[in-house]
């Protein structure tokens, strides 16, 4: 077959990525190969992509380019091979299907499709020995994929012509792009109707980050993860339905601001909305860098507080502020400060009251009292204060806090216990509301 005339690097790089696109990636390594079966039509891509690679395309000009490609083409053929060699057809669905649509892993040695195994316990493990090489070498697969795209990009970019470097090419550019527009939005609209559908649009998209930001254990420090959330998280978040998590998310994943593939499923009923975005009612998220993920939710927090705001200024009779009726007894007016300096949370189980005024502390039933400036409840202060009741370290004790310093907070930590009826453990009326993270800080359990 003949070499195709392909001119520059960036042609390469397109054909290579209309043939493998991060879609497509996501959803073959980490929904379908994951659960050990994929769709026996892929077959035909990856047959063409063999071929393409070997015998059409010709290689990359720019080195690094081209080296990163030719790795991932080794890590390509190694799992093109152990696909066609240990992949096949349950038997038991040529009696279902007229064309079986799905080649699973060795289903002969699985009892899902072959309960009468005389030798069950000798072929279970070897199923799952196969099924920890396909993990590893899919994740090498996907890794030496995320790596020629990167490479690539960074060398396209750097290429591009005077004319083309402010173009929107990176999600951040476009996160940027969509605040400001959002931003002038909200300035230049002259309806106090119009200015609540737009604060309800990013509220909602707000909510969406709530969500995945909760059920995602950002308190491990991992720096990659997909994570399965039910459309019960989003709802529980505010989002008034199903349609209105449905068009946001999608509105998402088109921008490109959120990643999405296909969830894993704990069951064999399959039923999708939305032309598959969620399973049985789940989706999977996928976090490429936490830090960024962080960094994002915190953006579209502040872009919601900037829409509210400026409506309450604009709009006041569409946005109205909760006023207290103002009374002459001073009894009541003493009431009402109280209740301002009363920090009410809901906590796994329990109930925590704080009065920053008077240092008053209230778990449950167990009540102390406690100096407003001391270590102890400075530390239960911010918890309780800080965003998803989580604190750093640094939130704690400041910048760059020495090993000496830490073990002295876990002192005061110690001493907030036995305050709240969570110490000592023999004469505990409460359980623990505090977990130390470790290389991190300290959160409420919630």
């Amino acid at each position: 077959m003949a070499k195709e005339l392909l001119l520059d690097d960036q042609s390469r790089f397109n054909k290579v990525m209309e043939m493998f696109p991060e879609n497509f990636i996501d959803d073959f390594i980490n929904y379908f190969l994951w659960n050990g079966h994929y769709e026996k039509k892929v077959n035909t891509l990856l047959d063409k992509y063999n071929l393409y690679s070997r015998e059409v395309l010709s290689e990359f000009i720019d080195k690094d380019t081209n080296r990163a490609w030719q790795q991932f083409n080794e890590s390509f053929y190694a799992l093109r091979h152990f696909l066609a060699t240990e992949f096949d057809i349950p038997q038991a669905h040529f009696e279902m299907y007229d064309k079986p649509p799905f080649v699973y892993l060795k289903p002969a040695w699985h009892h899902n499709f072959n309960e009468a195994l005389l030798d069950r316990e000798k072929r279970e493990p070897l199923w799952h020995g196969l099924k920890k090489q396909l993990d590893e070498m899919a994740s090498e697969f996907e890794k030496k994929y995320r790596n020629f795209v990167r490479v690539a990009s960074v060398s396209l970019s750097k290429n591009q012509s005077a004319s083309t470097k402010n173009k929107v090419t990176d999600v951040d550019d476009i996160i940027v792009a969509i605040i400001e527009e959002a931003e002038n939005d909200s300035r230049n609209i002259k309806n106090g109707d119009a200015h609540r559908s737009l604060r309800d649009k990013w509220l909602n998209t707000k909510r969406i980050f709530d969500a995945i930001y909760d059920k995602f254990n950002v308190l491990d420090r991992q720096t990659k993860a997909t994570i399965d959330l039910d459309i019960q998280n989003f709802l529980d978040k505010g989002i008034p339905n199903k349609e209105w998590a449905y068009d946001t998310l999608e509105n998402l994943i088109k921008l490109k601001v959120i990643r999405a593939t296909k969830p894993t499923l704990d069951d064999h009923i399959v039923y999708s909305t939305r032309g598959g975005l969620f399973l049985n009612g789940k989706i999977a998220i996928i976090v490429d860098d936490v830090k960024e993920f962080k960094n994002l939710h915190l953006r579209f927090t502040e872009l919601n507080d900037f829409i509210q705001k400026d409506g309450e200024k604009r709009f006041p009779k569409l946005y109205p502020k909760k006023i207290k009726k103002v009374s002459s007894n001073n009894t009541q007016k003493q009431t009402r400060k109280e209740e301002k300096s009363l920090l009410k949370i809901k906590l796994k189980g329990c109930i925590l009251l704080i009065n920053e005024k008077t240092g008053e502390i209230k778990l449950n039933k167990n009540k102390k009292n406690i100096n407003p400036k001391s270590k102890e409840f400075k530390v239960l202060y911010t918890l309780a204060t800080n965003n998803n009741y989580l604190a750093t370290y640094e939130d704690l004790l400041g910048e760059k806090p020495s090993k000496v310093n830490k073990r002295n907070l876990s002192f005061t930590v110690r001493n907030l216990r036995n305050f709240l009826g969570i110490l000592p453990k023999k004469k505990a009326i409460n359980k623990d509301i505090i977990k130390n993270i470790k290389n991190y800080g300290y959160s409420l359990i919630t």
